[in-house]
């Protein structure tokens, strides 16, 4: 009953009001009771006002100017989920990207001699989370300019004034920040940029997905020679070997369509990055049917690459320059171009280098892994519901805490599974069904993806190719799960299939890969 009292004057209380309003002409007069007693302090006193308000201001420019650094952050993070947020990429057809068209440089006149770095700056731990390093990149950098590099190509860079204002070398180079965290800069006292530019070429797989991968480009007139150079800057599709959604033969036909778009007859052209992709990929090996492979990397097997349109006998040095805190190594080299004429080598430095890390890479990776683990953080009920397959994930929720040792650390596992900071699948090919001879080995395996299908293939010693295939009615995203066929035998025919992804284990794709390697490329 009171309820409906108090219910009933709310009621009688509006009414009045409404009725005072309409007799005001729709304006609503307040009450004394309604106002607060401070307002008309501060009206009868606009000085007192007029300080507040300066002194909130002052206390918001002071915020600002703290929090500087929070701020370029944040733009990077909104800069990062625009691009999270652009259309699918559409594959090109093969009719669409036509022939490459790819000529020799022009050698007549004066020489022209060009200095290159390649480097992954590994940029969410070397500069996000530690801060730089203490200038570790630009230290490196600086080591090796003593004679001053003419371009200079990053991967994995969202601030290249920091990089080379680290390196003490930023007012004597023209910096380009590129969009998808890729970076140029142009030694200005020998070069002149014509134009530049940017074309997308590839978008991760739909399972291992981080977005759109394009190729940075300049075109750039030598000073002293007159001589033009077209200079591209990769940083390849995941997953690893794949070539992204599109596939390797489709990614490399894309980028040699930009040199043909872009560049002009007679450029020197060199084309670097870290392609996610080795030797043993579709992607390199398509490449290397029309550029010379310079030199390789060797993490990963390989995936830090440079290509050019010159002969071998231009090739005056190639280096491997350190980390520098990254986890990739930075990586130089030297061309002349219209030097004098010298014996060309037999195959490309880059094939035998980039052989030479598959196996090395293969040998490291192995069938099984052995690792130390802190195993504090399985300790609640749920704490291992999210098995991501990795050395410590079986040593601390898989089997491996059965049969694993007490250490200082927590525990060691052997005969674990290969862990993902050095797993990479030796051949992915998006759209593929392969069909193997029958009676050879073969096992079967559900709720994976098909990264964790090449593992288990590489983990097998018996495997040697694999198919995966997604489940009915799944969304083709990160999260899906599909049955994964590991086969021994002879692989005899590919069929190409919606749904399904094939491939090769690392230690068979770098045998497969060698053998592709002794056709030599011609320029």
């Amino acid at each position: 009953m009171p309820s409906l009292i108090l219910a009933s004057y709310s009621a009688v209380m509006a009414d009045e009001r409404n009725s005072d309003q309409s007799a005001r002409g729709g304006i609503m007069i307040p009450r004394d009771e309604d106002c607060d007693p401070g307002i008309f302090r501060l009206q009868n006193n606009p000085f007192k006002a007029l300080g507040i308000l300066v002194f909130l201001a002052t206390a918001l420019v002071v915020t600002v100017f703290k929090q500087r650094g929070r701020f370029v952050e944040l733009r990077h993070d909104w800069v990062d989920m625009e691009n999270k947020f652009e259309e699918p990429f559409q594959c090109p057809t093969a009719q669409q990207l036509g022939k490459p068209d790819i000529w020799t440089p022009n050698e007549h006149g004066k020489p022209m001699q060009v200095k290159v770095l390649v480097y992954n700056l590994y940029w969410w731990s070397l500069f996000k989370k530690r801060g730089g390093n203490r200038g570790s990149a630009g230290k490196l950098i600086r080591q090796h300019s003593q004679h001053r590099f003419d371009f200079m190509a990053f991967q994995e860079c969202f601030n290249i004034g920091w990089v080379l204002g680290d390196a003490g070398l930023e007012n004597e180079y023209e910096l380009h920040q590129g969009p998808y965290g890729k970076c140029l800069a142009l030694h200005r006292a020998t070069w002149e940029v014509a134009k530049t530019g940017h074309t997308v070429v590839a978008e991760d797989t739909y399972w291992n997905w981080f977005g759109r991968r394009g190729v940075q480009w300049m075109r750039a007139r030598h000073r002293e020679s007159g001589k033009h150079l077209f200079f591209m800057n990769y940083h390849g599709a995941l997953s690893v070997n794949s070539g992204g959604k599109c596939g390797g033969w489709i990614t490399a036909h894309s980028l040699l369509k930009v040199v043909k778009d872009e560049g002009q007859r007679g450029d020197t052209v060199i084309f670097v990055g870290d392609f996610n992709s080795n030797l043993a990929s579709t992607l390199l090996q398509e490449l290397r049917k029309y550029l010379l492979h310079v030199y390789s990397g060797l993490v990963f097997g390989g995936v830090d690459n440079v290509f050019s349109n010159v002969a071998s006998k231009s090739i005056v040095s190639t280096q491997t320059l350190g980390r520098g805190g990254s986890d990739h190594d930075a990586i130089s080299v030297v061309l002349k171009v219209g030097q004098v004429d010298k014996p060309s080598q037999k195959a490309a430095p880059g094939i035998k280098r980039g052989l030479v890390a598959l196996k090395a890479e293969v040998q490291k990776m192995g069938h099984v892994a052995t690792c130390e683990c802190n195993c504090a953080w399985n300790k609640t009920l749920h704490s291992c519901d999210r098995y991501d397959d990795s050395c410590c994930a079986f040593c601390c929720c898989g089997n491996g805490k059965f049969t694993s040792r007490k250490s200082k650390k927590g525990a060691v596992c052997k005969n674990a599974p290969i862990d993902w900071s050095v797993f990479w699948c030796g051949l992915m090919e998006n759209g593929a069904e392969y069909e193997a001879a029958e009676g050879g080995w073969e096992q079967s395996q559900d709720h994976m993806n098909p990264d964790w299908c090449c593992k288990r293939c590489q983990e097998a010693k018996e495997c040697k190719a694999w198919t995966w295939n997604v489940y009915p009615q799944q969304v083709y995203n990160a999260s899906v799960m599909g049955h994964c066929r590991l086969i021994g035998g002879r692989v005899i025919r590919r069929k190409w299939r919606t749904g399904f992804v094939s491939g090769y284990a690392a230690t068979a794709a770098a045998a497969l890969a060698e053998h592709e390697s002794r056709t030599v490329t011609m320029i």
